[in-house]
Formats: C-alpha cells, sequence, structure tokens
C-alpha cells in the first residue's frame, strides 16, 4: 500500500509512523505540490503523481484553502481515498459554517459572530459587551478592550475578509479530545499551564464523535471550554500539536490514526474486489 502525507509539522514523526503500516510512505509540506492541467487534472510532488496512491492525508494550513481544495476534489474524482475530504476542508475552513453546522445538530457551542466588513461592526455593535475577542483570518486572536480598539483591528482587514468575535469565557479549563473513528483516542485538561492526560466522561465522549461525524471527518481533535456550570465547544482541527498531544496522553497519535488509514484502505479494496466478483458473476449468469 502507498500513502502520501501533506503536513506543515511533524513530518518526521508522520514518515517514521507511517513505514510501519504503508510500503511506501511519502511526506511533503504544502508548498512542494502543484498542480498540472491538460487534457486533465493531475496532482504531483516533484515527479510523483498522487493520482497514483492508494490514499493521501492533506493536512493543510488555511492559507492555501482554495488550492487544497482543488487537490481534495482532483483526487477525489479518480478514486484515492481522503481521510480529510474535499467537503470536510470546505467547512472545516470557513469557521461560522463549523458553528452553524454543529449548533444545528445540537452541539453546545461558545457565541460567536462574524462579519466581512468594518461597517457591519453597526449590526452587532449592541449584541455585545466588552472586551472581545477578535480572530483573524490568519487564525490569531487579538484582544479588543473597548470600540475604537476593535475599529483598529478591523481596519487593518479589507471588506470581504471574514472575522470572528467572540467574548472571552471564564474557564476553569480547557479539555482535548482527538478522535479517530467511534473512538476517543486520547484527552487531557490543561489548567493554567499544566497539562495532564485524563478521560473524558460519556457525554463528552458521545460530543466528540458527533462533532466528527457533523463535519465528514475521519478523524479531529475537539478542544472544549469546562466553566463554572457548562461546557462549550471552543475549536475544531485536524492538524493538533501531535508531539504535545502524544507527550501529556502517553498516546501515540500519530500512529493511531495512520493504522487507521490503513484499515480503511484494506476495506475499501476489499469492497472493490467483493463488488467486482459479483459483478462478474452477474454477467456469467446471463451468459
Amino acid at each position: 500500500m502507498k500513502l502520501f502525507i501533506v503536513t506543515h509539522s511533524s513530518e518526521e514523526l508522520f514518515e517514521k509512523e507511517g513505514k510501519k503500516f504503508f510500503d511506501t510512505v511519502t511526506v511533503a509540506r504544502p508548498e512542494e505540490l502543484r498542480l498540472e492541467v491538460s487534457e486533465d487534472m493531475e496532482v504531483y510532488h516533484k515527479d510523483l503523481n498522487l493520482s497514483e496512491f492508494d490514499g493521501v492525508l492533506l493536512l493543510p494550513k488555511v492559507e492555501r484553502n482554495e488550492f487544497f481544495y482543488m487537490v481534495a476534489r482532483i483526487l477525489e474524482d479518480k478514486g484515492v481515498y481522503l481521510p480529510v475530504n474535499s467537503s470536510a476542508l470546505k467547512i472545516l475552513w470557513n469557521k461560522p459554517l463549523v458553528w452553524k453546522e454543529l449548533s444545528s445538530n445540537g452541539i453546545k457551542i461558545r457565541k460567536v459572530y462574524s462579519i466581512a466588513q468594518n461597517v457591519a461592526l453597526g449590526t452587532i455593535r449592541d449584541s455585545i459587551s466588552f472586551p472581545v475577542l477578535v480572530t483573524t483570518p490568519e487564525g490569531k486572536k487579538v484582544l479588543a478592550t473597548n470600540e475604537e480598539v476593535l475599529k483598529d483591528v478591523l481596519s487593518l482587514f479589507r471588506a470581504g475578509n471574514m472575522v470572528m468575535i467572540e467574548k472571552p469565557l471564564k474557564a476553569q479549563s480547557v479539555i482535548w479530545s482527538f478522535v479517530v473513528g467511534n473512538e476517543v483516542v486520547a484527552s487531557y485538561e490543561r489548567i493554567k499551564d499544566s497539562r495532564v492526560a485524563t478521560t473524558l466522561d460519556d457525554k463528552l465522549k458521545s460530543v466528540s464523535v458527533k462533532i466528527r461525524e457533523v463535519l465528514g471527518l475521519d478523524f479531529c481533535a475537539v478542544s472544549f471550554v469546562k466553566m463554572k456550570r457548562e461546557v462549550v465547544v471552543n475549536s475544531v482541527t485536524i492538524s493538533p500539536d501531535w508531539e504535545l498531544f502524544t507527550k501529556v496522553t502517553g498516546k501515540n497519535l500519530v500512529g493511531v490514526l495512520l493504522s487507521y488509514v490503513a484499515n480503511r484502505i484494506k476495506e475499501r479494496r476489499k469492497s472493490m474486489v467483493e463488488t467486482f466478483v459479483d459483478m462478474l458473476k452477474d454477467l456469467l449468469s446471463k451468459v
């Protein structure tokens, strides 16, 4: 089996673990890929055609979202297995859409406003109280202590750039879970600067798995903010801090993930063979 991995971090770790489950594993950074367009569209890394791999694991940064959406669509059309498919990428890179999907499926999230230009601030001004956190299009967070600071922050971005505004939460702790398939394989809790491995209760396990299902992912990491009276979803990512997660929990996240990917590819192969055999039997029965 052949696996191609695109990641902006932990390349050596992914390559090391990938060799345990695949005959061939190639790891590249996002900027090393290229698209070629002629009679057909192909995705290449140097002289390697990604459509010739059994699976491609995409873990790109949000800055190149359109490019990697195209990469995913091309590979899907060629029958390559993607643990993170194009539809999931499109949702993940649109944070308001993520929150909408989760909220509409009964998952409790923190209250968030999203605007795409400065003048839109007036439409939500009466609904917010300061201080607020502003998440920039690049994912950075800035604390705005009053309306003038907020206007100054928003003036840095052109109209059309999506920024998110949210109220800081009085968190007792932040809980992280890592989900692969229908299992929460690792979790830890951060209290101030201290991180300790923990076991989620059944409710948070169920919510973590449901988030993966709702967003159409094969895996994801979810962070929750634990407050005095409730726990809300804080973020969802496909690229957690792999080394930190493993160090705190003692669980080899990359190994667990790649083992799952290998099994999914084997299942797909088996299904394709069974489908072919059924078609052949059907043809022979008509002769």
